[in-house]
């Protein structure tokens, strides 16, 4: 790396953590990627701990974190024992709870990703955000609030998808063309070596003595496309928290989602709230928000700057439709 770069540890010193670890960038990170870092070794030996394995320089782990002039950059690129994230000029927009869910995500993915057979990635990505769910709230780095704003955020951006319904088979059809696809099958557009591993028979092993013989029975539903319906006690072990069924509105953009990455709207719905809040086909894009953010937090709003007709334009709506869906949300037993 060339140029001012910040690291922790400062100085690499043999027989010291350097020796195994490292957390770089360039210049003074905002705010919030600076709470990340100070966490970040903490949390990579908690990490160690639970996969049973002690750091050291025959197996080391480095991180990078660079600011990009790119739009919409919100982004962790993982290798082997090694991660990139980028970000961009909005990164204050991101809140900790996002950056502490990518944190326990780059970490697992050191051990847990991507897998070497193909078809079963969908399982490794599921085993990585469970154990982004749990890391920072049973290791004490974050509360127990982190844990319920993170399950209800789950639920409403499966739930509210509005291809929830549809196959597997049917969504890889539909992926080339269809964000929506891509956000509930992304796991499975990643390919593996083909060498032997551990893979969906063991998994389905491993779980029988837990669940019995519906586990191959939810395993076929889930393939099936049939909504993964909820218990309202499934975490409650602690006897604090509980599921509480809502109606939340589908998530709808209004337009093509590649109209944000190409800059121009296109397939403006009519009646959507995207026409009625003064998008019209055609309008260049300026700016927008992050997309992500609207995806997993039910009220955000979708801000765009578009320019028409050579004036610029603020616009702002609620990139969700009309129509209700059964979702639901994390709530503490005496807030409810």
């Amino acid at each position: 790396m060339v140029g001012p770069i910040h690291s922790n540890p400062p100085t690499p010193i043999p027989g010291t953590i350097s020796d195994y670890y490292g957390y770089y960038c360039f210049g003074n990170l905002p705010p919030n990627l600076e709470v990340i870092k100070d966490m970040h070794h903490d949390f990579f030996l908690k990490i160690c701990v639970f996969f049973e394995e002690t750091p050291s320089a025959s197996n080391p782990y480095r991180s990078f974190v660079r600011s990009t002039d790119s739009r919409n950059s919100f982004i962790g690129t993982s290798f082997t024992r090694s991660h990139i994230f980028d970000y961009d000029s909005r990164i204050a927009e991101a809140e900790d709870y996002h950056l502490i869910r990518r944190l326990a995500y780059e970490m697992a993915h050191n051990w847990l990703g991507p897998p070497v057979t193909d078809g079963i990635d969908w399982l490794y990505e599921g085993i990585k955000n469970c154990l982004s769910i749990y890391f920072p709230f049973r290791n004490k780095f974050r509360t127990a609030h982190y844990f319920q704003t993170t399950i209800s955020m789950l639920c409403t951006r499966y739930y509210t998808n509005r291809l929830i319904n549809v196959p597997h088979e049917e969504l890889l059809k539909l992926v080339p063309t269809s964000n929506y696809a891509k956000e509930l099958l992304s796991p499975f557009l990643k390919k593996g070596a083909n060498v032997k591993a551990h893979g969906i028979e063991e998994w389905i092993e491993l779980l029988e003595p837990l669940l019995g013989e519906e586990t191959r029975q939810r395993y076929e539903d889930m393939l099936s496309g049939k909504v993964i319906l909820m218990d309202v006690r499934l975490f409650s072990g602690a006897k604090t928290h509980e599921l509480k069924q809502v109606d939340q509105e589908i998530l709808d953009f209004g337009v093509d989602r590649r109209s944000f990455e190409d800059g121009v709207v296109k397939g403006l719905k009519a009646g959507s709230r995207a026409e009625l809040a003064g998008l019209k086909e055609g309008d260049r894009i300026v700016e927008s928000s992050y997309l992500w953010r609207c995806v997993d937090h039910f009220e955000e709003k979708m801000k765009l700057l578009i320019e028409r007709d050579g004036v610029q334009i603020e616009i702002k709506y609620w990139p969700r439709s009309f129509e209700m869906a059964k979702s639901w949300r994390m709530v503490k037993l005496d807030e409810k």
